[in-house]
């Protein structure tokens, strides 16, 4: 069924929202300069590409679900890896890592939409994407007053928390019978 599917990717674009959409900041406010945030960006959006590449190879031998399931699990370590070694430049790695990995689950399961009921699959693709991105994107802007508050390094430990949700709850899909 699509809605479940749907439900499942919001944890995956939430942690990845949350993730782009602060993480610069709090590398600014460590003393790095901006350029140095854009590029930590762009290598997570690197490691998304490659990522999402690789586990669609993998997909069509073991499903998009248990790739996502595994995606989002590997990222868990490589983003939590990340924030805690974030003030060394050394952390890039596991920034990369954290896309290659919970980065590119999203991709899978959206590549999985096609084949579920409800909706014709130009619907469920426009749900998939911009209805996960767009819940994250209000999720972003309703933690802005909680990391004006507490700062940004709190709010960031969500990151990883939405990818273990976002893995539990596409596990739960991927052991589910087919109907």
């Amino acid at each position: 069924a699509f809605r479940p599917l749907f439900l499942a990717t919001i944890p995956a674009a939430l942690g990845s929202t949350l993730l782009c959409g602060l993480f610069p900041t709090r590398l600014h406010e460590l003393g790095f300069p901006l350029t140095y945030g854009g590029f930590a960006a762009l290598l997570f959006g690197l490691g998304n590409a490659v990522g999402s590449m690789g586990w669609a190879l993998l997909a069509r031998r073991w499903g998009e679900l248990r790739c996502a399931r595994w995606a989002l699990g590997a990222g868990v370590p490589a983003t939590l890896l990340f924030l805690l070694t974030l003030r060394h430049r050394w952390a890039l790695p596991f920034l990369w890592l954290a896309g290659a990995t919970a980065g590119s689950a999203f991709a899978l399961m959206v590549a999985h939409a096609r084949h579920a009921r409800g909706g014709v699959l130009g619907q469920r693709m426009a749900w998939m994407v911009g209805g996960s991105w767009g819940v994250s994107s209000l999720a972003l802007m309703a933690v802005g007053p909680v990391a004006d508050r507490f700062g940004t390094a709190p709010v960031l430990h969500l990151v990883w928390i939405a990818y273990l949700a976002g893995a539990l709850v596409v596990g739960r899909l991927a052991t589910l019978p087919a109907r």
